[in-house]
């Protein structure tokens, strides 16, 4: 299908256009159960089970109390730029008394993990 200014689009699913629940709908077509939006934190992995994921973490608080320059890596698509946000939001309430020194660096021609050569 064609849209009045030449946009591709398919439509998925049953569309029922006087719906008042847009987004749900859209969900729905999508396969996105709603007990998605139910989630606990049982549903979560333990990030102690991450590979170094202890020693980074008090390696940061470390130079977050030294008030070390600190830059956090980020992709650049739209949940890279979303989870740094959400990464430094959380520092700043947790760290409020500190005067944090963090920087943010988004990935050149790429959006996903570490560049370890350029």
């Amino acid at each position: 299908m064609n849209n009045e200014i030449g946009i591709k689009y398919k439509l998925i699913g049953d569309n029922k256009y006087d719906s008042k629940d847009i987004f749900g709908e859209v969900l729905k077509n999508r396969g996105v159960d709603e007990r998605i939006f139910r989630a606990t934190k049982g549903c979560l992995p333990n990030p102690k089970e991450f590979k170094n994921m202890e020693l980074g973490a008090k390696k940061l608080i470390k130079h977050i109390k030294k008030g070390s320059n600190i830059t956090a890596l980020c992709d650049s698509d739209p949940d890279g730029i979303t989870s740094i946000t959400m990464l430094i939001k959380y520092i700043e309430k947790t760290f409020e008394s500190k005067k944090l020194n963090i920087r943010t660096k988004l990935h050149k021609n790429r959006t996903h993990g570490i560049i370890l050569k350029e």
